[in-house]
C-alpha cells in the first residue's frame, strides 16, 4: 500500500469489534491511533497507540486526545442488538447523538488539524424491500420506525462539522462478518450444534461486508476524500435463506430444523425483531464508482476465509 497521507487518527468505539480491527489495520500501516473510551481500565499507552477517557453522556472528554490528529472515525454508540425497552431505545439514540456533539464541541475550541471525520451509520436508514436496490442517492421522505429515526438524526448531527471546513462522511454499515464476534460468531455456534435455520420466510436481504473489507473501506474513504454518504456493504447482498445455507455449508453441517416462524422471533425479541425479519438490499455504488476493490465479493469467499478452516 502506498504511503498514507494521514499520520494520526482518533477513533471512538475502538474497543468494539470494528474498532479493534480498524486500529490493528491502521497501526500495521504506520498510522498512529488515539482512542477514546468510557472505561478507564481500557486506557493503554504505547508508541503509536494511546487511549484517553471521555464521557459523552456528560459532554466531557480529554482534549489531549485531539493533539496531532488529522482525522476522526466515530464508531461510538450503544449496541443495537439488545431488546428495545424504552430505556434501551433512549440509550441507543442518546449515545449516538451525544458522541457526535461532544466531539464537535471540543474540536471547535481548538486550532486543530483535523481534515476529515468519518461517522459510522447504518443501512437501517433504508426501508425494507424485497425488490428495490438502494444506493447512496436514495433519500428518505420521513422516518418510519425507531431505527430509521435514529439513523436520520445521527447523520444530521454530523453536519455541524462542515462549518469548520472538515470533510464529513457517513458510512452506512451493513451486516459485518468477523470470526472474532458479532452475528457470524453466534450463528456459527448454532450451526455447529445443528440448530441454525432461516428466519421467518428467509427472503429478507442480508447486505453484508467482510470485516477486512470494511476497515480497508474506512481508510479508502479518507485517502480518496470521499464525502457525504458511503454504503459500507459488499457488492453481492443475499437472502437470509442463502446466508444461513452458506454458513452451514462452510462448516460441513446440514440444516436440520425448519425455519424459525416470524411470530417466535417477535415474541423473543419484541420490536427489535424487525432487524432480522426485514432487510434492505443495498449497493456500495460510491465505493465501486471510486475504484474500491472488495477482496471478498461473494459470501462463499468471506465465509471460507472466516470459518471454513475452523
Amino acid at each position: 500500500m502506498k504511503q498514507s497521507t494521514y499520520h494520526k487518527i482518533l477513533i471512538t468505539g475502538a474497543t468494539g469489534l470494528i474498532g479493534k480491527a480498524l486500529s490493528e489495520y491502521l497501526l500495521a500501516n504506520n498510522i498512529a491511533v488515539n482512542f477514546l473510551t468510557t472505561d478507564k481500565s481500557k486506557i493503554v499507552t504505547s508508541h503509536n497507540f494511546r487511549g484517553f477517557y471521555w464521557n459523552p453522556a456528560e459532554g466531557n472528554m480529554d482534549i489531549e486526545a485531539l493533539n496531532g490528529v488529522d482525522a476522526i472515525i466515530n464508531l461510538a454508540g450503544a449496541p443495537i442488538d439488545q431488546k428495545w425497552t424504552d430505556r434501551a431505545k433512549q440509550d441507543i439514540f442518546n449515545s449516538r447523538i451525544s458522541s457526535v456533539q461532544t466531539l464537535y464541541e471540543n474540536l471547535r475550541k481548538l486550532e486543530h488539524g483535523v481534515r476529515h471525520i468519518v461517522n459510522a451509520s447504518a443501512i437501517g436508514y433504508y426501508p425494507s424491500s424485497t425488490d428495490l436496490y438502494y444506493d447512496e442517492t436514495f433519500e428518505l421522505d420521513e422516518s418510519n420506525g425507531f431505527l430509521q429515526s435514529v439513523v436520520a438524526n445521527w447523520e444530521a448531527s454530523t453536519l455541524d462539522f462542515e462549518d469548520m471546513d472538515v470533510i464529513v462522511t457517513r458510512i452506512r454499515i451493513g451486516l459485518v462478518l468477523s470470526s472474532k464476534g458479532g452475528v457470524l460468531k453466534k450463528l456459527s455456534s448454532l450451526a455447529r450444534w445443528g440448530v441454525l435455520s432461516p428466519i421467518g420466510n428467509g427472503d429478507q436481504w442480508q447486505s453484508w461486508i467482510h470485516i477486512d473489507d470494511l476497515v480497508r473501506l474506512f481508510h479508502f474513504i479518507l485517502e480518496q476524500s470521499l464525502q457525504g454518504i458511503v454504503n459500507g456493504v459488499g457488492p453481492m447482498p443475499i437472502s437470509n435463506r442463502v446466508f444461513v445455507k452458506a454458513i452451514v455449508k462452510s462448516l460441513g453441517r446440514r440444516i436440520l430444523l425448519p425455519a424459525v416462524p416470524a411470530f417466535v422471533v417477535k415474541a423473543v425479541f419484541g420490536e427489535m425483531a424487525n432487524i432480522v425479519l426485514e432487510g434492505p438490499k443495498v449497493c456500495p455504488k460510491v465505493a465501486l464508482d471510486n475504484g474500491f476493490i472488495f477482496e471478498h465479493q461473494t459470501i462463499e469467499s468471506g465465509l471460507n476465509q472466516l470459518v471454513g478452516s475452523k
